[in-house]
């Protein structure tokens, strides 16, 4: 065990200076396992973690963000609840970046029943290719959960996901482009997921206006800006088109509140929201527009097409992996430009964790097509939206991404 804190700490009889290993017994953990200074090292007593709690389950450890305010935290959360529902022993460990407010009591008690336990000999995170909880935790065999949105990962992704035993991204079109990007170790792909009872299906009466939508952290690199192009050329300024766009304070705010001032029908919404919030505006509306320019997954489009809503999402990264012309209407792409520069990939966001390559531009004449398609055929009474949300129902619910997960987990017990 090792004090990685500034200061000597005394842990009963210990007294622990910072950054010299000292050998402790097994009995230390179950005290002092929840201390984010103490970083253990299991690797001389391998027997004493195990993969099968004592009635033959498989049990992991979990590392990850758990606040239900942002993708990988909300996701997170359900993908336990998905793993314990399969019968598996989920041990939470303590991540930096959660967000204590918006835990789930479930979570927080399974979370606060952990600390206490050895842990497993498997350890899961379900994190930033960046962050280096990714490998360096205590369990011997380490997945990683991870994904990217460019045609390119950055050199300090790439070091810090070659030292897990195996990596699971959450796409296809992540396994060549992680291997074009320098990872040596076995790739598995995980499901693309929500979950389909929260996101029920809705059934929408017509009052004569058609409702889009577009939700998230809406970043330049959601094109949002590229959202309201295409309503607008859509909608050719009819009233009973509008346009609702909530989002939270994020990159290029100032230029969506400035487009959206211009136009009476749009909406700008800004806060950080509960998925209660989100469901419930998913509910209300007709359509998501959705013209990113990558995405590791892409959920609200997945959790849109859950409630049944139309869908008009462009066609790439993550997001190839459940569009389709019978359940959605996908916008091709125009060309692909440099990520450098735009939101988070700074100057230095490249000189700290490396190249970050193109995303995909969406063709917005393709998009205006689409949208047009969407509104004509929902006017008629054909829309898509049932079939999506039937769609997502066979392909893509957690069981699909807990199963996954599992079939990786087994093959190190």
């Amino acid at each position: 065990m090792t004090n990685t804190g500034n200061i000597a700490r005394r842990c009963g009889l210990h007294l622990l200076t910072p950054n010299i290993p000292v050998r402790v017994p097994l009995a230390f953990f179950m005290e002092y396992g929840q201390d984010r200074h103490l970083k253990y090292d299991f690797s001389s007593v391998p027997e004493a973690l195990s993969a099968r709690n004592e009635y033959g389950d498989l049990k992991v450890d979990w590392h990850s963000p758990l606040s239900m305010v942002d993708g990988y935290g909300r996701h997170a959360v359900w993908l336990i609840q998905a793993l314990l529902r399969e019968g598996v022993e989920v041990l939470i460990r303590d991540s930096p970046w959660t967000n204590e407010q918006y835990i789930p009591a479930d979570i927080r008690a399974l979370r606060g029943a952990s600390y206490t336990r050895i842990p497993s000999k498997i350890g899961i995170s379900f994190t930033l290719g960046y962050d280096p909880m990714i490998s360096s935790h205590a369990s011997l065999i380490k997945i990683g959960i991870t994904q990217f949105e460019t045609t390119h990962l950055p050199r300090v992704h790439v070091a810090n996901i070659n030292k897990c035993d195996h990596v699971i991204v959450t796409s296809q079109f992540g396994v060549k482009m992680f291997r074009d990007s320098g990872v040596y170790q076995p790739i598995d792909v995980m499901t693309p997921s929500v979950d389909t009872d929260y996101f029920e299906y809705v059934e929408r009466v017509p009052d004569g206006k058609f409702k889009c939508l577009m939700v998230g952290g809406l970043t330049p690199r959601k094109n949002p800006l590229g959202a309201i192009r295409i309503f607008q050329e859509a909608s050719n300024g009819r009233d009973d088109w509008k346009f609702t766009i909530k989002t939270r304070v994020a990159a290029g705010l100032k230029d969506i509140m400035e487009e959206a001032a211009r136009d009476p029908r749009i909406n700008v919404l800004v806060s950080d929201a509960h998925p209660n919030e989100i469901r419930d505006l998913y509910g209300s509306h007709d359509c998501l527009i959705w013209p990113s320019k990558g995405e590791g997954v892409g959920l609200p489009p997945l959790e849109a097409m859950a409630t049944g809503m139309e869908l008009v999402c462009a066609d790439n990264s993550g997001m190839s992996d459940y569009l389709d012309k019978s359940h959605a209407y996908p916008i091709k792409t125009s060309h692909t430009e440099s990520a450098h520069g735009h939101n988070l990939f700074t100057d230095e966001y490249v000189r700290a964790y490396g190249q970050v390559g193109e995303w995909w531009v969406p063709d917005e004449e393709h998009g205006i097509k689409q949208l047009r398609k969407c509104f004509d055929n929902w006017a008629d009474g054909k829309g898509l939206g049932a079939k999506g949300a039937a769609y997502v129902r066979e392909h893509h619910t957690l069981a699909h991404s807990a199963r996954d997960i599992i079939r990786v987990a087994e093959q190190y017990v």
